[in-house]
């Protein structure tokens, strides 16, 4: 049997800070390209089983560093601003939507998405960051929510996530056989596409974090913040604050960070 092969890129800022963390399919990724250009620090953990698998590599990685020009043909590229936002084009998101749907399954379009820059987020962080999505009532605590990041900032708080496109998709408890798409604030389409993996994932499995209903928006936002600092900081203890709320609430590192307090 062929061993399905992973690749996982994380890049950073000049200080230090992670912008982007992301596990895809390797070979699509290499097939494909990278989206854009980064001159940063970065990381990246790759199999190369093969001499084919290091040529693709070799030229993906000059791609990604600025050394080889980044082709899409036959796709619309991403748009960056001045400020060096990349958002989505109409065409790019048309193109997104389509090929999205031309996937027989949800784990495929998951790793899709991610390729493309997109991020899961939970119903109730999405109500935090104040986002014009249109998402219904029927749908927001149905589905877990992809969004395309368009900045992450050192304050997770100000990370800027495109709302113009979100995929709404339930993994978390039962999976479905449905998706749903929101294009412009509306409902696009209800899509139906079924799973590879039948197991059930928590929380604990995902990037997410969820908080518990009687936790008031300041307090998730200061654990959020101090959730950030703790993953980028290996040495750094949690506070009273952190440990007191931990236990209600669900991300996947607990066990490992809270196990500093007796360190």
């Amino acid at each position: 049997m062929k061993t399905k092969k992973k690749i996982r890129i994380q890049t950073f800022d000049n200080e230090g800070y992670q912008i982007q963390d992301r596990l895809v399919e390797q070979d699509i990724e290499l097939a494909t390209g990278p989206k854009e250009v980064h001159r940063g620090p970065l990381r990246i953990e790759v199999n190369l089983f093969e001499k084919n698998d290091v040529d693709k590599f070799m030229s993906y990685l000059q791609k990604l560093v600025g050394d080889l020009p980044i082709e899409t043909p036959g796709k619309a590229k991403p748009k960056t601003t001045s400020k060096g936002k990349t958002v989505l084009e109409p065409q790019h998101r048309e193109a997104i939507i389509n090929y999205t749907l031309s996937l027989k399954s949800q784990d495929e379009i998951i790793d899709y998405l991610r390729s493309e820059g997109f991020e899961f987020l939970t119903h109730d962080y999405l109500e935090s960051l104040k986002l014009d999505t249109g998402i219904t009532d029927k749908h927001k605590q149905k589905y877990q929510w992809m969004l395309k990041l368009v900045k992450r900032a050192k304050n997770p708080l100000n990370s800027k996530y495109d709302p113009t496109l979100c995929f709404g998709i339930k993994f978390v408890g039962k999976k479905l056989g449905t998706y749903v798409i929101y294009l412009y604030s509306q409902l696009h389409k209800v899509a139906k596409a079924e799973w590879k993996e039948k197991r059930k994932i928590s929380f604990k499995n995902t990037d997410m974090t969820k908080f518990p209903p009687y936790m008031v928006q300041e307090e998730k936002d200061k654990f959020l913040v101090e959730l950030t600092d703790l993953r980028r900081f290996p040495e750094r203890k949690p506070s009273k604050f952190f440990d007191r709320w931990a236990k209600d609430v669900e991300f996947k590192d607990k066990s490992e960070i809270l196990k500093r307090i007796s360190e």
